[in-house]
């Protein structure tokens, strides 16, 4: 076949629910990573409803030839949603959310990989969980870094799992790993969609989801494969960060999700952690994250 992939024929369980798979895409994106990154989800073990791809902005001849080679391997479940200009990725992600047609939606981004069964896992958890409440609305799980190859794990982001445990922890933290949530598109706009806030466009909406009364989950499973050489460490440093971080605890003291002394602590934090030089930013990180793989092993 001239090394093109097989057509496929999306299959689908008879009591399995309807999800789209939502993904913003720019001209700086890595071509072969963006393939892998919409393959790992298009060949999810519960076949996907349709795929709303976001190009923010015109993009560059390799990754539309990607895109090509995507909408001709899966035909009919592709659909780019072409934005003129580059708005960024809150903006993107929101236009995206009111495209989607389905209730369920499974954020990815476009340099990740996922596991073949993360939607099914995901899937198999609303289905349980929305049986006890309609208010639950938002569910991810845990990641494992790579850099050069997922075979090659740098470390493991798990976060808490129970719902009272999410609360808690978003207090201080983000408690949901964005490019493996699974969402409610229902929820997300009844509270305003995402939000342009730098940095944070994800903490910032899954706080609203809490606010308003709808209960969240996280799976202790590896979800997905989740490159950290893309400057990541670097974007979260420098003024412009840390004034955008205090911004963001401060939107979160006036609307009564932290208290006074909540509030302090985290600006002290993040303004420190911002204004340290980058390489110990990253040792730190990285201690983080070796520290949790030995408690996963041990």
């Amino acid at each position: 076949m001239n090394g093109e992939r097989a057509m496929k024929e999306n299959v689908r369980p008879k009591d399995s629910m309807k999800y789209s798979v939502l993904m913003p895409v720019y001209n700086k994106e890595n071509p072969h990573n963006f393939y892998q990154a919409a393959v790992s989800m298009m060949e999810q073990t519960v076949a996907l409803d349709e795929f709303v791809l976001v190009c923010d902005g015109p993009l560059t001849e390799e990754l539309e030839q990607k895109i090509s080679r995507i909408e001709k391997e899966w035909p009919g479940i592709l659909k780019p949603l072409r934005l003129p200009t580059q708005g960024g990725i809150s903006h993107a992600l929101a236009v995206g959310v009111k495209t989607c047609r389905n209730e369920l939606i499974a954020r990815m981004d476009s340099d990740d990989i996922a596991s073949p069964d993360r939607c099914e896992k995901q899937l198999r958890l609303f289905k349980e969980q929305m049986g006890k409440n309609d208010r639950f609305a938002l569910a991810s799980g845990a990641i494992a870094e790579f850099q050069e190859s997922p075979e090659h794990i740098t470390g493991i982001r798990k976060l808490p799992c129970k719902y009272e445990e999410i609360l808690a922890f978003a207090r201080s933290r983000n408690p949901m790993n964005h490019m493996a949530v699974m969402m409610r598109r229902s929820a997300v706009l009844a509270v305003g969609n995402y939000h342009p806030i730098r940095g944070a466009e994800d903490y910032e909406l899954w706080v609203r989801l809490l606010q308003a009364g709808y209960l969240a989950a996280n799976l202790p499973d590896i979800l997905v494969y989740a490159r950290t050489d893309n400057g990541m460490i670097g974007r979260r440093g420098g003024l412009a960060y840390a004034k955008a971080a205090v911004m963001l605890q401060r939107r979160f003291y006036r609307s009564g999700f932290l208290s006074l002394h909540q509030y302090l602590t985290n600006c002290a934090v993040r303004v420190t952690a911002s204004l340290m030089p980058e390489s110990l930013r990253r040792m730190l990180y990285q201690r983080k994250l070796r520290n949790k793989m030995k408690e996963e092993l041990f």
